[in-house]
């Protein structure tokens, strides 16, 4: 094995932990910015956002379950404590998801197998986030005054 060969893989282990150091600074920001830091909130979200981190920085599998578990139940978080319209918010859904994706982060920079997806849940998964993507696109186009997405009826999308 040649030295470049042996350089590859710690390199791109060093630059997955950077990664993680930036997601997590950029985390850090946005859940101070945008989620609501109401006490009895907090002391709700905060276990389970840490437990989905912790599940899929130990085992992706059990990572995904909690992930795909709590996903359609953590969305009525912030109607349970009186937390709407008017106190502007992230959706719980999506700072579920975001810390998820950092334990997934922190399990690939301690893990030596290849990235695999042989999970039954990792297709619809990866469905669901080009679907995220394709919806973010089309709202920060949108609202950034693309010219083929100016038009009024663009808000009659049904999704």
């Amino acid at each position: 094995m040649s030295d470049s060969e042996a350089a590859k893989p710690k390199n791109k282990k060093t630059i997955l932990f950077i990664s993680i150091i930036i997601y997590s600074l950029g985390l850090y920001l946005f859940y101070i910015r945008y989620v609501p830091l109401v006490k009895s909130y907090q002391l709700a979200l905060v276990p389970i956002i840490t437990i989905s981190l912790v599940s899929a920085a130990v085992n992706m599998k059990w990572g995904i379950l909690f992930f795909v578990f709590l996903f359609p139940l953590i969305n009525n978080l912030p109607y349970f404590f009186g937390i709407h319209a008017p106190l502007p918010h992230a959706p719980a859904a999506l700072v579920l998801f975001l810390f998820f994706f950092l334990g997934w982060l922190i399990n690939r920079a301690f893990s030596k197998a290849p990235l695999r997806l042989n999970h039954r849940l990792s297709v619809p998964l990866i469905f669901f986030s080009l679907i995220v993507l394709s919806s973010g696109l089309i709202t920060f186009w949108r609202f950034s005054n693309f010219a083929p997405l100016l038009s009024d009826r663009i808000y009659d999308l049904a999704v």
